[in-house]
């Protein structure tokens, strides 16, 4: 986070454990962590992010067709076409960006992508309840040990969300176990009381999504090698969301003229040694 913010030119603030501890009595670090605070830090609410992308498109003349599952799709120099369970639809382009389904559509393509299996889980606090609200409790991700990191948000009136990152078994949206048991509870449990003490009361809460991973855990942005009038888009979990418009502006731009002015060149099919 300090090379980033520092090659950014982005602003941000060191803090030892002991600044830890005063600013945020709720955290108990180890004398040997620090932290980086990014006063622009903030909370997306999905379904309303969501939503105003939809409005905004319809008002550009966007058609919507929700609830409709891709079945197959086809193209040529000229056209594309997407069957879905309802009929068949012809444009000139096509993205593809269907999160976890987007490895069984992607036409015989091998792209190395993996389905994670990601558990959210809700507490309440057990005591300094509100030291846990926006105003005072961080979104804070915890790294305590190698490739062992903890996230979470304040409570936002249902609870102190948490989750361990990259914890859950590969699967797929069809395969996918939705229900939520000690094994997923005890990692989280155990960070919060060593690092979160006043959080881990009466579960509240506990949701399972899905992540979509490439094997260096970047996004996968790219024309695809057999048709140039497909977009290939991988950045459909929560990682990815956070940078949606961007991504949007980039999958337009290849869509429409087959190039962007944003810089994805890292994010491309060649690196997973994919043509």
């Amino acid at each position: 986070a300090e090379t980033s913010a520092e090659t950014h030119n982005l602003a941000y603030e060191k803090l030892s454990a002991d600044e830890i501890r005063r600013r945020y009595k709720i955290f108990t670090p180890d004398d040997d962590m620090s932290a980086i605070s990014d006063p622009r830090a903030g909370i997306l609410y999905p379904e309303s992010c969501v939503q105003a992308h939809m409005e905004l498109a319809e008002r550009h003349g966007a058609e919507l067709f929700l609830d409709q599952p891709a079945l197959s799709w086809g193209s040529d120099s000229n056209s594309v076409t997407v069957t879905t369970d309802a009929g068949t639809y012809t444009a000139q382009s096509l993205i593809l960006a269907a999160g976890a389904w987007l490895p069984q559509l992607l036409k015989g393509l091998e792209v190395p992508l993996q389905v994670e299996r990601q558990v959210l889980l809700w507490h309440e606090p057990i005591a300094n309840r509100e030291l846990f609200s926006p105003e005072q409790c961080p979104i804070f991700i915890w790294d305590t040990g190698p490739g062992v990191h903890f996230y979470g948000f304040p409570d936002l009136g249902t609870g102190v969300k948490v989750a361990r990152m990259h914890y859950g078994e590969t699967t797929s949206p069809e395969d996918l176990r939705r229900e939520t048991d000690s094994d997923d509870a005890s990692p989280v449990q155990s960070f919060l009381e060593r690092y979160m003490p006043d959080v881990p009361g009466k579960l509240l809460d506990s949701q399972v999504c899905m992540f979509t991973n490439t094997p260096d855990e970047d996004f996968l942005i790219d024309l695809h090698p057999g048709y140039q009038n497909v977009v290939i888009a991988s950045p459909c979990s929560g990682h990815g969301f956070k940078f949606a418009s961007a991504i949007g502006e980039i999958l337009a731009d290849l869509a429409t003229v087959g190039e962007s002015k944003l810089d994805f060149s890292m994010f491309g099919l060649d690196r997973l040694n994919i043509q």
